[in-house]
């Protein structure tokens, strides 16, 4: 979406694997990229390690189950992707429980190399 926004049209990309699978597309569809140009001011990215540091921070720190795609918004924010005043409230939409154990042990193990690595 962000190449698309880009440019003003429409790109194939190839996602791969990823712990966001849930919003992984290949292309965004024609009605949602024009939702997009209208509404989106701006597309902030994460990486596999930042999804998983989200996962394991909301697992341990909160006891949330969350999948991957649910973790991106507090990846971003923990991150630092985006700039806010420190006044200002911000709202997370932390969402979606559909990830099997396997998934749940790799993000874990990940997120906890990356925190090693951010200390």
């Amino acid at each position: 979406m962000q190449l698309s926004l880009k440019d003003n049209k429409l790109h194939y990309t190839n996602c791969g694997r990823t712990f966001a699978d849930g919003i992984a597309v290949n292309s965004p569809g024609m009605v949602t990229f024009e939702y997009a140009k209208r509404y989106v001011d701006k597309i902030v990215t994460v990486s596999e390690n930042e999804i998983a540091e989200a996962i394991m921070e909301l697992l341990s720190n909160e006891k949330f189950v969350v999948e991957g795609s649910g973790a991106v918004p507090y990846a971003a924010f923990i991150n630092k992707k985006f700039e806010y005043k420190d006044d200002e409230k911000i709202v997370l939409i932390v969402s979606g429980g559909n990830i099997d154990v396997q998934r749940i042990c790799t993000a874990i193990a990940m997120g906890t190399a990356v925190k090693i690595h951010k200390n």
